[in-house]
């Protein structure tokens, strides 16, 4: 400290005052900005976590109201319609009819389940149409329609019964691990109609009989997938959103499948994620590496950072993965808090300017009563001091 009597009292004001009042007030509010930024990041990384789930959500409540009515139509024949095959048609087609959202809806009796396969064979049961049989008079009615609208629904046997929705669905009532015996499928592309199928078993005194099941078009999923997107717009989110299935085959299990998305610059329905560019990401999730987390990773397509999150879908175990670009959550949270630290600024500009002011003014005063002093020491005692 020996040289500071050789500075004047102004400097040492400005290096022993003002300078650390800086330092420290600049420190305080760096401090502050970098914790408040990460703070609000975690917070926009759970409101991305909490996008996924509620539109989890709202995926399962569609799942689980087809489950419910494949189930439904599996007790009416546990109940009677399994020995009446006039009544279980009409029903079946009244479930469709009533339904815009499903595709077709449809009973499949193993053979000779109710003991009428013959007589249906023979034509001896009247009001039940050949298009409502397959080989040897088994009951298979497939009442169906075209498209999501509510077109005149057609008949037709079922096909392919050695797929999940009959065969897997058999293998999951037969095997006691498993606790709900629902099967949703994965989707397939059938005639041109990208679907999945939603069937329950029909058990009478312990035995397999059949199943009854409903289908929903993935045009419709994918719909209700793109109002969600533009609901969380209209929240200022930008999201794309994946629908991906369980991941399982009649012939063992084999790697899940995008059902639905959001993404306009590719058709990713039915494809294997590990056939499509977001297989890295998405198979992470798949696989429970990273579904309890928000997940950064650029965008396989586009290149652009993005930030991922995950939900799962009871119904069907399904899971949801939204992605949204990293600018948009840094975004959002940069802005309010380069305004407050704008704020911040200039209040502390203020008040080192007044500090500044202030300092000036005493050293002034001081510099007055030195003066008056000198000259009262050499003798001089005239002129008058500012009180």
């Amino acid at each position: 400290m020996a040289f500071l009597p050789a500075i004047g009292l102004r400097t040492r004001l400005l290096l022993l005052a003002i300078v650390p009042a800086a330092v420290i007030l600049a420190a305080v509010l760096a401090l502050t900005f970098v914790r408040m930024r990460g703070l609000m990041l975690e917070f926009g990384e759970e409101i991305l976590r909490d996008r996924a789930r509620a539109i989890a959500a709202a995926i399962d409540r569609d799942t689980a109201d087809a489950v419910a009515t494949a189930r439904v139509m599996a007790m009416a024949a546990e109940n009677g319609l399994l020995t009446d095959r006039r009544a279980a048609l009409a029903f079946a087609r009244d479930v469709l009819e009533s339904s815009p959202q499903f595709t077709g809806a449809y009973f499949g009796y193993e053979p000779d389940a109710d003991g009428r396969d013959a007589a249906a064979d023979r034509g001896d049961l009247p009001g039940v149409p050949r298009e409502a049989l397959g080989e040897k008079g088994r009951f298979i009615p497939y009442w169906h329609r075209n498209g999501t609208g509510g077109s005149t629904p057609a008949l037709k046997p079922l096909v392919s019964m050695e797929g999940l929705y009959y065969e897997g669905c058999r293998r999951r009532f037969l095997d006691p691990r498993e606790a709900d015996k629902a099967m949703v499928t994965e989707p397939y592309d059938y005639q041109g109609l990208l679907m999945v199928e939603q069937t329950y078993p029909i058990v009478v005194d312990g035995q397999f009989r059949g199943v009854a099941g409903v289908d929903r078009a993935l045009d419709r999923i994918a719909a209700d997938l793109e109002a969600a997107k533009r609901a969380q717009a209209d929240m200022g989110w930008h999201l794309q959103i994946f629908l991906v299935s369980r991941g399982e085959e009649a012939s063992g299990p084999r790697g899940p499948r995008i059902i639905a998305t959001t993404l306009t610059t590719e058709d990713l329905r039915t494809k294997p994620i590990a056939d499509t560019p977001y297989a890295g990401i998405l198979g992470e999730f798949h696989a429970a590496i990273i579904r309890d987390r928000v997940a950064a990773a650029p965008d396989p397509l586009t290149g652009v950072e993005s930030l991922y999150a995950a939900a799962q879908v009871p119904a069907g175990g399904w899971m949801v993965v939204t992605q949204m670009p990293r600018a948009d959550l840094v975004g959002r949270v940069q802005g309010p808090l380069l305004a407050s630290a704008g704020i911040a600024a200039a209040g502390m500009a203020s008040v080192l300017a007044l500090m500044g002011w202030q300092a000036t003014s005493i050293i002034r005063r001081i510099g007055s009563a030195v003066a008056a002093s000198r000259r009262v020491a050499q003798g001089d005692l005239g002129g008058s001091i500012d009180l």
